[in-house]
């Protein structure tokens, strides 16, 4: 003797199974995770470490972990005062926009060296270096002087370039305010 079942239990057994697939459906969408055309995530874990740009990548729990950099350009401004040998004070004044690298190996870098850093982290971060640079500049033989903003302009700019693309840090734009030497 066949058995067979009763419509009842067609039913309740059809209303589980689109139920169970909703529900599955439902937690795959909450392991999707997207970010913008300015952000990146990284997404580490089971051996290798993924970066994603204005795209989305499945995260999975206990598996990997993940963190969000901006790429959004963030302005940064020093100012150095340096006394020189039996004169007054040297100063100059600096202002520049740096963000991080959208290449996949700068990335891969600035998510090592930045991933902790807030934004405001990465512009204090580019401030110390851009300030040392002038620093620097404005202690050399002839770096002084009120005609030199040009040659201090392109001193930062290809010093703080290669300082803060060992970050994977971009600088986007550097505008020499003021320089004043006595």
């Amino acid at each position: 003797m066949i058995l067979e079942p009763s419509p009842g239990v067609v039913i309740a057994g059809a209303v589980l199974f689109v139920g169970l697939m909703l529900l599955n459906i439902l937690w795959l969408s909450t392991r999707y995770q997207r970010v913008g055309p300015h952000e990146a995530l990284i997404v580490y874990g089971r051996g290798q470490t993924q970066i994603i740009v204005g795209g989305g990548a499945f995260v999975w729990p206990f598996f990997t972990e993940t963190r969000r950099l901006s790429l959004a350009p963030v302005q940064v401004e020093a100012t150095v005062a340096e006394p020189l040998d039996g004169a007054g004070p040297a100063r100059a004044q600096v202002r520049a926009q740096v963000a991080l690298s959208p290449d996949p190996d700068a990335l891969r870098v600035a998510a090592t060296r930045l991933a902790e850093v807030a934004p405001e982290g990465l512009a204090g971060t580019a401030q110390a270096m851009l300030e040392a640079r002038v620093r620097e500049w404005l202690r050399s033989p002839g770096g002084e002087g009120a005609t030199s903003a040009e040659r201090l302009a392109s001193y930062v700019r290809i010093a703080g370039t290669r300082d803060l693309a060992a970050l994977g840090v971009d600088l986007l734009m550097l505008d020499v305010v003021s320089v004043f030497g006595a």
